[in-house]
């Protein structure tokens, strides 16, 4: 895999309109998280929960868990839209 499409990018690509509806937002610690990413058990997450939806139709329940540490200014954007585009800016 050389290059990662998120799915606002795979849903424009087939001309559908991308949404997300936010279930859940907030920080988190979880021990179990902390392993995977390889930090302490204190490190702190935001926790997202969102249902993508492409012309408004529910296509898929996603849950992603992101380190605030690398990605701090993830707290205060607009999650709605492609996280990707955000990171990026």
């Amino acid at each position: 895999m050389d290059r990662l499409k998120g799915f606002t990018e795979e849903m424009r690509e087939l001309g559908r309109v991308p949404s997300a509806d936010i279930l859940e937002q907030r920080i988190v610690t979880d021990r179990s998280i902390a392993s995977i990413f390889g930090l302490p058990s204190t490190a702190r997450f935001l926790k997202l929960v969102r249902v993508r939806r492409g012309d408004g139709v529910p296509l898929s329940r996603e849950a992603a868990w992101y380190n605030l540490t690398a990605a701090p200014g993830l707290t205060s954007g607009d999650l709605s839209k492609s996280v990707y585009a955000y990171l990026s800016e």
